[in-house]
């Protein structure tokens, strides 16, 4: 598995628009992408910060979407908005904890 953390701190009047393409992003990933496993869209408690997380099959899945059109055009939306951007890309799981009920 293949994980990738995006932070977006994102000033007020803009994270109801990067919220909404977050999410639009993680819908067209999960739908048109075999190797997203899933991708989830965080707020923070504040608001002003976005966390978005992808999980692909593996490092090539996640350069395929990387190349994909519905990336790119997500890329430009956001980091016009975006006061920064951070991303983190981690190649190796090393701890699952299951969930206990």
């Amino acid at each position: 598995m293949y994980t990738v953390v995006i932070v977006l701190d994102v000033a007020a009047d803009a994270v109801e628009a990067v919220t909404a393409h977050s999410r639009q992003h993680a819908h067209r990933c999960l739908a048109t992408e075999a190797g997203c496993l899933s991708y989830e869209v965080h707020q923070d408690r504040y608001q002003s910060r976005l966390v978005n997380i992808g999980r692909f099959a593996d490092e090539s899945a996640f350069h395929a979407h990387q190349a994909s059109e519905h990336t790119a055009t997500f890329n430009v939306q956001v980091n016009q908005m975006a006061a920064t951007r951070t991303t983190i890309e981690s190649a190796t799981l090393l701890q699952e904890t299951p969930h206990v009920s």
